[in-house]
């Protein structure tokens, strides 16, 4: 540095400018007149190396440079300073961020003198960028998020919300949300928001708070909340935020799944009492027709008795329809064709069509044949086709359809039993004044009807409802108050590998009397009473026993060889199951017939006989019981 520019800056100065940090430069007129050690070491030179070259020259850039700095010096020279960030070149090339900061200092002939400061940011550019990644990452995170992010004020305001929550919300435009009071609008109770504030003051989070809301459009939701109180300096809440989960899916899952085992219990119920009436019924009707064959036909009992047996037939008809709904009815599954099903209940579906009444019927070409029992399945036709004319009382149609059905992910999940396959479908649709949603979970219970008194009892639905269960499918019900009703009926497709059901050779007409031995065991004794005075008349020699054990003690004392066993398949102590066994061991030529108020396919495995065993359900009468019996003594 000559005295020239030690006058200037004088002594200090000059060692403040040797030893600075970051590199400094002296130039006039682009000419570089000094400059510090740290400048000689950015360009990988010495300052004597530097002093009097074009400032341009430094740079491995060359004249490009000055397109840069140009702009930047006039500016300099007008305003007494400028500060801009660029790109430039360190030794062997490589590039770094500069934050160059020019300052202009007049000489005595007004030429401009320039003091020229480059600070490498480098490493705050790196810092900035990543900060910039990161925060593109996190926005796009919580743009894109599947869950509704929100942050509020203490008292409801929407400050912010993500594409997840305004489609939640139902809103489409920034005013819907910046208007929304979260208490009024999202939350059903609004003493559900008085206790999740109070939560956050108290506790300053709150997790999984289960609260059932609405949309902007008044639509349910269940959401859980997740979310945190920011405080300030003084402990002030400044704002809420969190995420809202939307749960109703689930809810509407787990309400589906309590439905199914409130309707298995009542089904559980249903049937025992199915099973306690059959007793009793097997025991009127056999006793009421004994009593008929010891009176003559032109005695005036016989018209009572006639009367007793009738109303015990009525007793029994609505026992199998609470035993169909409890899926304890027995079904002879086979192979069957839906539409030839259709077409033979259309003529009994017209009878019961009255005028005002159109019938229209759509059967799918070439459908699949389904694996049922065909009269199950006319059961439910003829109930679920009553059950859509009476909602017509005037005027409407009544449509008929059969299709393939294909049960999705989303099906399977609200029905666990179904596959994800398809299946043969029946549609019973009607016009009517459809189904009210408060009364929709429960009009497959068992006795609930809207009906006038006299014109049912509330167990059409209930039995097909049992009956689509029993054979493994699923009923679908769509419909809203004054627009009519359509109940979609699932039945599983028959299987080319799959065999047909067995189905029981119908009964011989009569009873050949002779001398045979009858094992009886049955618990009930007026059931035990009627069936041993039948088969006595039979010319049956009969042993009873009330108990599986009991039965037992008879087989090893006796010294009859007996021909036949019938076992009711529910007995205290060893079930008739066990006591088949036992009596195979020590009689391995004894027939056997098991009874039941159950149907075989109902009951625990325990109890379930296997293989194709003879069976009679329970109600029988005197003469179907000795039809059974010879049957099995030819």
């Amino acid at each position: 540095m000559n005295s020239k520019w030690e006058k200037v800056w004088g002594t200090r100065a000059r060692e403040l400018f040797v030893s600075f940090g970051d590199p400094l430069f002296i130039i006039k007129d682009e000419i570089v007149l000094d400059c510090n050690p740290k400048a000689a070491q950015l360009f990988g030179t010495t300052c004597q190396e530097i002093k009097g070259k074009a400032y341009y020259q430094l740079c491995p850039t060359g004249k490009e440079a000055t397109q840069v700095f140009r702009p930047h010096l006039q500016r300099a020279a007008e305003n007494g300073g400028d500060r801009f960030q660029t790109v430039l070149l360190k030794k062997e090339a490589e590039k770094f961020f500069a934050d160059v900061n020019i300052y202009s200092i007049p000489l005595e002939d007004n030429s401009p003198l320039f003091i020229i400061h480059i600070r490498d940011i480098t490493h705050q550019k790196e810092t900035e960028r990543k900060l910039k990644e990161s925060e593109e990452t996190l926005r796009e995170f919580v743009e894109n998020a599947p869950i509704g992010i929100f942050r509020t004020t203490l008292d409801g305001k929407i400050l912010y919300a993500n594409p997840k929550f305004r489609e939640m919300y139902g809103a489409t435009t920034d005013d819907e949300i910046a208007t929304a009071d979260l208490k009024r609008d999202v939350y059903k109770n609004p003493e559900d928001r008085d206790r999740f504030v109070d939560r956050m003051l108290r506790e300053g989070k709150v997790e999984n708070f289960q609260i059932e809301a609405k949309n902007r459009h008044g639509d349910p939701l269940w959401i859980s909340i997740y979310a945190r109180a920011v405080k300030d300096d003084e402990g002030n809440v400044k704002y809420l935020e969190g995420a809202f989960l939307d749960m109703t899916e689930e809810k509407r899952l787990e309400a589906q799944l309590q439905e199914i085992h409130r309707m298995e219990a009542i089904g559980t119920l249903v049937g025992g009492i199915a099973h306690e009436f059959n007793n009793i019924l097997t025991g009127i009707i056999g006793y009421a027709e004994l009593a008929s064959l010891k009176v003559s036909s032109d005695h005036p009992v016989l018209k009572d008795l006639e009367n007793i047996k009738e109303g015990a037939r009525r007793a029994a008809d609505l026992v199998r329809k609470l035993a169909a709904f409890g899926r304890k009815a027995i079904l002879r599954i086979q192979k069957t064709d839906l539409n030839e099903l259709v077409m033979e209940q259309i003529p009994l579906v017209k009878s019961l069509i009255p005028k005002g009444i159109d019938l229209e019927i759509s059967l799918a070409p070439n459908t699949e044949p389904v694996k049922v029992d065909p009269e199950a399945v006319k059961e439910i036709i003829f109930n679920l086709c009553k059950n859509a004319i009476d909602a017509m009382p005037q005027r409407g149609t009544l449509t008929l359809e059969t299709l393939a059905f294909t049960v999705d992910s989303e099906l399977a999940k609200e029905y666990p039993w179904l596959e994800e396959e398809t299946y043969g479908a029946l549609v019973v649709r009607d016009t009517g004044r459809g189904i009210d949603k408060k009364i929709m979970p429960h009009i497959f219970e068992p006795f609930f009807t809207t009906k006038e008194v006299g014109k049912g009892i509330g167990l059409g639905l209930s039995m097909v409802y049992g009956l689509v269960k029993q054979h493994r499918g699923a009923i679908l019900v769509k419909s809203e108050p004054g627009q009519g009703a359509e109940f979609t009926v699932l039945l599983p497709i028959f299987k080319a590998r799959e065999t047909e059901g067995r189905r029981d050779a119908p009964p011989p007409l009569s009873f050949e009397k002779r001398e045979r031995v009858v094992l009886l065991v049955e618990d009930e004794e007026p059931v035990r009473k009627v069936i041993r005075e039948t088969l006595e008349g039979g010319g049956c020699q009969v042993l009873e026993a009330s108990s599986g054990l009991e039965a037992l003690e008879i087989i090893h004392k006796t010294e009859k060889e007996i021909d036949l066993a019938i076992l009711d398949l529910i007995l205290p102590g060893l079930g008739g199951k066990e006591v088949s066994y036992r009596i195979k061991e020590v009689s391995p030529q004894t027939r056997i017939l098991f009874i039941s108020g159950y149907s075989p396919g109902s009951l625990h495995p325990k109890y379930r006989p296997e293989g194709e065993t003879a069976f009679l359900q329970k109600p029988f009468t005197p003469r179907e019981l000795l039809n059974k019996v010879g049957e099995l003594m030819k």
